[in-house]
């Protein structure tokens, strides 16, 4: 049986639903108001699965990645489907020990209230997703024929050779330096050996360095890489265009150069991708920053790539990244003034009513930025959920 949870598909062995009532009288779109914890008689679909296969760790990364966005459309392998969420801990993925490739899956899921959120938007969002994570693979697999066309050592002299790999460890320290500085992690020696080995490689000396930016794979799906691959994206190669005309030299210069270009388009890729399936936003003021940096960041990495294919392919991606972004608001927004302070809780039993009251609270002060949820400063705009 086939299951999919924010558009990845898994294999499922086992479901049970319901929160300690017999499967029979389990019912699909039972109200949700409840107090949510991670127990068992709190869960209303819990799955046991796998995935394997030759793209397993693709598959692996991406099912990460959308179990850590905590919520998304699950469809189950009867057809029906539903807006669902997870707690931390409430699903695990694991290596099976006898079989390479091989992932058992653990999944809890507690269904959302259908009357907070329209299914049909978040149907059309995960469309949208994989037609994302679909154009992605499509234009990693030019980025790297792009760089396999330019770099080459063949038939120059060996300085070629031993510069041209200095280059790409100059490249990988920065990187490491970036992860480091923002807080997600270093690797200690990125790239070593030399280049007969990074050739050597499955993929070659492409896919090695493509590897090497897949930071979800190096320091878990869970954390936010977006920032980092914004600050990839700019990274420049050290090696300046020769000043007399050898042959040797102008090789060298190619290929840090393919380097540099297939770092940073791979960087805005990655960065469409954690904006548009994993980066949360709690207004729409993050999300009108999210898109203009992005865009600005496309905009200098696209001038400096020859390809037009390439191009033409992250330009596409970046636009279909910027709509599924601004998707993330499944509901409808409108702005309020209140002419006196009140705390947050009374604003938000104003507009919501008492059910749910200290989520309708919480989100209103994460959108809003609220410093002070006892003291919302009168006379200022808030910008609140229309329902």
């Amino acid at each position: 049986m086939l299951a999919k949870f924010g558009g990845v598909e898994f294999h499922v062995k086992k479901i049970d639903y319901g929160r300690g009532i017999k499967i029979a009288e389990a019912s699909f779109l039972a109200d949700d108001n409840k107090s949510q914890v991670n127990e068992p008689d709190n869960i209303d679909f819990k799955i046991q699965g796998f995935i394997y296969g030759r793209e397993v760790e693709n598959v692996k990364r991406r099912l990460e990645a959308a179990l850590s966005r905590k919520q998304g459309l699950l469809q189950l392998p009867d057809g029906r489907s539903a807006q669902v969420k997870t707690d931390e801990g409430g699903w695990r993925i694991s290596g099976d020990d006898e079989n390479e490739g091989y992932y058992l899956l653990d999944l809890n899921f507690k269904k959302i209230d259908a009357d907070n959120l329209s299914l049909q938007i978040i149907e059309l969002k995960e469309i949208d997703e994989e037609k994302v994570a679909a154009g992605q693979a499509e234009t990693e697999k030019n980025i790297l024929a792009e760089f396999d066309e330019k770099f080459t050592f063949e038939g120059f002299p060996n300085f070629v050779k031993t510069q041209s790999f200095d280059s790409i460890t100059s490249i990988a320290g920065k990187i490491s330096k970036l992860t480091a500085d923002n807080l997600i992690g270093q690797i200690v020696d990125p790239i070593t050996g030399n280049l007969d080995i990074l050739a050597a490689a499955a993929g070659g000396i492409s896919s090695a360095i493509m590897s090497y930016l897949k930071l979800g794979d190096t320091f878990g799906a869970e954390k936010d890489y977006f920032d980092t691959y914004i600050g990839i994206a700019g990274l420049q190669s050290d090696v300046d265009y020769p000043e007399i005309n050898d042959e040797s030299l102008l090789q060298v210069y190619t290929n840090a150069k393919a380097v540099q270009q297939l770092v940073n388009q791979e960087a805005v890729v990655q960065a469409v991708f954690e904006a548009s399936t994993k980066k949360q936003y709690d207004n729409r003021k993050q999300i009108e920053q999210t898109v203009e940096t992005i865009q600005k960041t496309a905009e200098t990495v696209l001038f400096d790539t020859d390809n037009i294919v390439v191009q033409t392919q992250i330009s596409d991606l970046v636009n279909l990244g910027i709509k599924l972004i601004r998707k993330k608001h499944a509901v409808k927004i409108r702005n309020v003034r209140f002419n006196r302070s009140f705390p947050a809780v009374v604003i938000a039993h104003e507009l919501y009513g008492a059910a749910n009251i200290e989520d309708t609270e919480a989100r209103l002060v994460k959108r809003n930025e609220i410093r002070h949820a006892l003291f919302c400063p009168a006379g200022e705009e808030l910008e609140v959920e229309d329902v």
